[in-house]
């Protein structure tokens, strides 16, 4: 702003200092001329020409243009002599009003990028790690925990029945015929009817039973909380006869059957 208005107070002040330059004795009382030779400001600027006794000679423009403004002034010459001065003056409100606007839309910018920069990463970085911790302890397929989550609670569950009196089964399920499946119907069928059995199975068992898959068609569900051995004997009975049903694969009914063995774990 103050550089716009220094070489707008250049231009007029360089057409006052020849208007004087002409007419050395009376420039001063030219006062339409020198009125003429001014630019037209807008509303929120002013010019002021002043005599070298400092009296107005001429103004264009408001008087008080009030806080905040901005005033530069130049000099106006006769043959290298100063005979006047010329001020340029301005109101810095529309100028704050726009920083205003400005800085708020950008603090409210560096919000936002900081945000995606500081907190959407960390974000996706979370996801991506829990995505990779469940990956490595769950059957992707399935989504049952694998082998290597079957281990960690078969060891905590025997931690835990060392400590308090309880029983704890482990049954191992193996499916029968589940290679000619694959062999003939190929590997897509093969997948879907391991996802079949994994629903038929969840039906049958409890919530604090703990189901998994060891590999294959190979399953294993730990069974605590319940009275052995008949409790582990019912699951397997109601698992064996969940599992009888023909299932339907690429449009044929497949029979499949299943192997059980227990494992009976009790603390007196």
């Amino acid at each position: 702003m103050e550089s716009a208005l220094t070489a707008e107070a250049k231009v007029n002040s360089r057409r006052l200092s020849s208007l004087a330059a002409r007419n050395p004795e009376t420039w001063s009382f030219e006062t339409l001329r020198i009125v003429e030779f001014l630019q037209s400001p807008d509303g929120s600027e002013s010019q002021v020409v002043l005599d070298k006794n400092g009296m107005v000679v001429a103004q264009v423009g408001q008087d008080d243009l009030g806080w905040p403004s901005q005033t530069v002034s130049t000099q106006i010459h006769d043959s290298g002599q100063v005979v006047g001065q010329l001020l340029v003056s301005t109101n810095l409100t529309p100028l704050l009003w726009t920083s205003t606007v400005v800085l708020l839309l950008s603090s409210c910018a560096a919000i936002a990028i900081f945000f995606f920069l500081r907190v959407l990463p960390l974000k996706f970085l979370q996801l991506a790690v829990d995505r990779a911790m469940f990956l490595a302890s769950h059957d992707p397929l399935t989504t049952l925990p694998n082998r290597s989550l079957l281990n960690d609670r078969l060891q905590r569950s025997l931690l835990e029945i060392d400590t308090a009196p309880e029983s704890l089964a482990l049954l191992c399920l193996d499916l029968d015929h589940f290679k000619e499946v694959n062999d003939i119907l190929g590997h897509a069928a093969g997948d879907e009817l391991l996802e079949q059995v994994v629903n038929r199975m969840k039906c049958c068992l409890r919530q604090d039973d703990f189901l998994a898959r060891l590999g294959g068609d190979e399953f294993a569900i730990i069974q605590r909380k319940v009275a052995q051995p008949e409790g582990s004997t019912v699951l397997a009975e109601r698992l064996i006869s969940s599992l009888e049903p023909s299932y339907e694969l690429c449009g044929n009914d497949v029979v499949i059957g299943a192997s059980i063995g227990l494992s009976l774990i009790h603390i007196s």
